[in-house]
């Protein structure tokens, strides 16, 4: 699990508002459909903040920004649109911008993911 996290690419760029941001970024060969954020350690996951429409989904090399995150412990699921998830857990947002990178490595560690 530990080599899942260090693969996310963490940066951090100064924001003004309490709230941060994470800014998701697609360089795995698959589309993402469905991405959602729950307080880390439970299975309450919020809103797909792709939206619902099959157009709504994060391909190769597309970016998408989730505003407005209160500072905390985050656990993010991806989903492939076919049943299929991964689930990167503990992930820090502070009241800076954090860029989250999935990579093909990253998707390795979750055989149910549709690739």
């Amino acid at each position: 699990m530990k080599a899942i996290l260090a693969a996310a690419v963490l940066t951090l760029a100064a924001l003004p508002a309490e709230a941060g941001e994470i800014n998701f970024v697609n360089r795995a060969p698959v589309t993402i459909q469905h991405l959602q954020l729950a307080p880390a350690g439970t299975e309450e996951w919020g809103e797909d903040e792709l939206g619902d429409a099959d157009e709504d989904s994060l391909a190769t090399g597309d970016w998408h920004v989730v505003e407005d995150v209160e500072p905390g412990l985050y656990d993010i699921r991806l989903g492939d649109g076919n049943g299929g998830y991964c689930v990167f857990r503990d992930i820090e947002v502070g009241q800076l911008r954090v860029d989250f990178v999935v990579d093909d490595g990253m998707l390795d560690a979750c055989p149910n993911f549709d690739r």
